[in-house]
């Protein structure tokens, strides 16, 4: 499975139609974004133009491209055929389908966003962070906010919460 070269990343986006690709691309910046959406300088171009530290079995020809989005500490998160994907950089083999749709991804990303700010509670006190998440939320153009805000709020806690919010993430069509 190939990674796009760095030079063809930025035609691969273009297919994406909401502010994924803005995002992916450096475009839209926010204070909230810098640590779940790092994008430059992006580890999985470190060793060479076309791709950094994969798997040799992701190198054959019939495997799908991966197109990086972002990096989140030591996680890839990208776009491979049209199925959102987390690569962990510590286990390489490691590869979680997070989303089936852009707007999907943008749940699971707003998920962590809004516990980034200390939870659905916090937000509904009406602070500065709401504000700035709603405007962010609008440029993106992220349909789902109140529906991912109250998922936080019932499931941010339990035991199991990363399994249900790939499960909600990846039914959004």
């Amino acid at each position: 499975m190939p990674i796009v070269s760095l030079h063809h990343r930025s035609k691969r986006l273009e297919v994406l139609k909401t502010g994924l690709r803005e995002l992916s691309l450096g475009e839209v910046v926010d204070q909230q974004l810098a640590y779940r959406c790092h994008t430059s300088d992006l580890y999985c171009y470190a060793s060479s133009e076309t791709g950094g530290p994969l798997p040799a079995t992701w190198d054959g020809e019939s495997a799908p491209e991966i197109v990086p989005l972002w990096e989140c500490e030591l996680s890839l998160l990208a776009l491979r055929d049209e199925e959102f994907v987390e690569i962990d950089y510590e286990d390489l083999e490691d590869l979680t389908v997070i989303a089936r749709s852009e707007q999907g991804m943008l749940a699971y990303l707003f998920f962590y966003l809004v516990e980034d700010l200390g939870g659905a509670q916090h937000l509904k006190q009406g602070t500065h962070d709401s504000e700035s998440l709603l405007r962010l939320n609008g440029q993106l153009r992220f349909e789902y906010l109140e529906d991912i805000i109250d998922f936080q709020r019932r499931s941010g806690s339990e035991i199991n919460c990363h399994d249900l919010l790939l499960n909600y993430t990846r039914s959004i069509p």
